[in-house]
């Protein structure tokens, strides 16, 4: 991940722009950078629990400050929390927001962050950006923002391009979307090649309401963001659309679409999308899931793993579990085995129904649940499949406070 080292048993994530904002109040933050480790901040307190990351910044001479723990600042504990939970326009319930706070060493957002940003510190459709300058007490320079690249967005959205690779797709609408919560709908730019040749930039609101209503759709749809009237009208609120989505694009297209590229095909009416035939390759699910040969001390080994699940998962809803293609060594490292489909092992796609759940805090009920596991072609629920295993995340009981912990607990079933 990018920002993130390890430092002997220990993951060591840059805060250096969050301690600007938490200990400098200077004008000169780089908020995409601070967004960004928010980001890997919080993916590294997931993936191997607050007590195994260390933090570093630096003074004006470049001289690092390391920090471990819950000696790591509660600000930049609580400003990656809350950041991290509109960002992904997770759950604000008092459950939700006390086990994310937990995550992060039973850091409270009221009582780190209330003072300075006041107001209801719950999900909002304000830019990031905005409860940093609040807390810091100043404005930022906004000579950091950056352009976001939106090339494939532009040409599938204004010109109907079926040749459009899906990888490409998601990623820059998911770069728009981050852009938009950083800074705001009202100074974010995007730009693309015009005709091909000359760069062209629009800022946001010049963007049409049709490309960021399908921005909103496809981010809704990866992140499995929750589709209640709370969360759409954030979503459309901070995209600036005048009405919902669904009226926006005519149809709804988060219940009768279950790939992208359903999607894409949808919208254009013809099939669409393209995306590289290459194979997964699932080595770390493979050696923990199906050989229960993993080392859960190596912290390298648990970013393979989750990198490899998160990969699956994404390939999946991009074209559907019947055309992913995986590979990985045998038991023997002597022979490449490359699965297609229904022939990928139930365990594994079991084991990543649960990880991206608990990484993505994604809505857990039985309905989404049935649904992510038709999406990964499993016959069976997860509970079952992993019923012998104690790493099932549901709401009455999340046994793991890390992806560590779940491996863990996996290979001692």
């Amino acid at each position: 991940m990018k920002g993130e080292n390890y430092m002997g048993n220990m993951a060591l994530v840059n805060v250096h722009e969050l301690n600007k904002v938490v200990d400098v109040h200077c004008r000169s933050i780089n908020i995409l950078d601070a967004r960004r480790e928010v980001e890997e901040l919080y993916k590294a307190v997931k993936l191997y629990g607050y007590e195994n990351v260390k933090t570093v910044h630096f003074d004006e001479s470049m001289c690092p400050y390391i920090r471990a723990g819950k000696s790591i600042s509660e600000d930049v504990r609580a400003l990656s929390a809350f950041g991290v939970m509109n960002l992904f326009q997770m759950s604000d319930s008092a459950v939700s927001k006390a086990r994310l706070q937990k995550h992060y060493g039973d850091v409270s957002f009221e009582a780190v962050l209330g003072a300075r940003i006041g107001a209801s510190l719950c999900l909002s459709d304000k830019p990031l950006v905005d409860a940093m300058e609040k807390y810091a007490g100043i404005e930022f320079d906004k000579e950091t923002y950056e352009s976001v690249y939106i090339q494939q967005l532009f040409n599938f959205v204004e010109h109907s391009s079926k040749s459009v690779d899906l990888l490409s797709l998601w990623s820059q609408t998911e770069n728009l979307f981050k852009g938009i919560v950083t800074v705001g709908l009202d100074n974010v730019t995007a730009w693309y090649y015009n005709n091909g040749s000359q760069p062209y930039k629009l800022f946001g609101r010049d963007l049409s309401e049709k490309l960021r209503a399908f921005c909103g759709l496809i981010v809704m749809f990866m992140y499995g963001i929750r589709t209640d009237s709370t969360h759409m009208l954030h979503i459309q609120n901070m995209l600036g659309l005048s009405t919902s989505i669904s009226n926006i694009l005519g149809d709804d297209y988060l219940k009768e679409c279950r790939t992208l590229r359903e999607i894409a095909n949808k919208y254009l009416g013809e099939p669409a999308g393209t995306i590289k035939a290459e194979p997964l390759f699932l080595q770390k699910p493979f050696e923990l899931i199906e050989l229960k040969k993993f080392d859960v001390d190596d912290l390298r080994s648990i970013e393979n793993l989750w990198t490899a699940l998160e990969s699956l998962y994404k390939n999946v809803k991009m074209v559907g579990a019947d055309d992913v293609k995986v590979c990985f060594w045998n038991e023997n490292k002597k022979k490449k085995v490359v699965l297609t489909g229904n022939e990928i092992p139930d365990r594994i796609k079991a084991f990543d129904e649960e990880c991206v759940i608990y990484m993505y805090r994604m809505c857990d009920d039985s309905e989404k649940r049935s649904r992510l596991e038709e999406d990964l072609g499993l016959n069976y629920p997860s509970r079952y499949i992993l019923g012998d295993t104690n790493v099932i995340s549901c709401k009455k009981s999340m046994p793991c406070v890390s992806l560590r912990d779940i491996a863990r607990r996996y290979l001692e079933s």
